[in-house]
C-alpha cells in the first residue's frame, strides 16, 4: 500500500487479491470502508462476483 496527501486528503492505493485469485488495484481515501464495500458487493465493477477480497499474501 502506498499513501499519498492530495487537496489536503490522505488517499491509498492498495491491491486486493479476489477469490477467484485475480488482482484489483485501486484508490481511496477512506481505505477500511473501500475494502468492506468490496467484500459486499458493491465495491468496483470489477471485484463484484469475484468473491471475498482481500491484500496478496
Amino acid at each position: 500500500m502506498s499513501d499519498l496527501y492530495h487537496g489536503g486528503m490522505l488517499w491509498s492505493l492498495y491491491i486486493l487479491e479476489c477469490a477467484d485469485g485475480s488482482y484489483y488495484t485501486g484508490i481511496s481515501n477512506d481505505l477500511d470502508s473501500r475494502i468492506k464495500a468490496h467484500n459486499e458487493g458493491l465495491g468496483a465493477k470489477y471485484t463484484r462476483g469475484r468473491g471475498s477480497s482481500h491484500p496478496p499474501s
